[in-house]
């Protein structure tokens, strides 16, 4: 438990709003899930929704726990890669607004996997890699 006047220090020294995380607790609760989902039948993963909330040193987290992650943008695709140093097998790239060009540079990172969200996202993937003989885990 946070006492109310490291609080107001951290509150003064760096102003408000302020989001204050519990690296350990979220830590604790990604092994949680990595060890409780888990089959002897079947491959299972983790996957951390970047949406929720990602920078350098969530992204580092995640990939340190071995959770893999949901991205729904080129931007967090960017902002992943570039924190971790990982290539794009531990990334579903997912969400229902993907531009051609975002598509096209993910497909660009290597082995990722794309979530296809409606007809329109196939056929503008089919399109992409018709003309450029990539192939993409979907």
């Amino acid at each position: 438990m946070i006492s109310n006047s490291l609080l107001t220090s951290i509150a003064d020294r760096v102003g408000t709003p302020v989001m204050i995380y519990d690296e350990d607790m979220i830590r604790g609760i990604m092994k949680t899930f990595t060890s409780n989902f888990k089959s002897n039948k079947f491959e299972t993963r983790v996957l951390y929704a970047s949406k929720a909330f990602i920078c350098g040193h969530m992204a580092r987290i995640v990939a340190e726990e071995n959770l893999y992650f949901d991205a729904v943008s080129g931007g967090e695709i960017f902002l992943i890669t570039r924190a971790t140093g990982l290539d794009a097998g531990r990334i579903y790239f997912h969400g229902n607004n993907k531009t051609k060009n975002e598509i096209r540079e993910f497909l660009n990172l290597g082995e990722g996997h794309i979530v296809l969200d409606n007809l329109d996202e196939l056929m503008l993937l089919h399109d992409i890699t018709e003309k450029t003989g990539q192939s993409a885990n979907v």
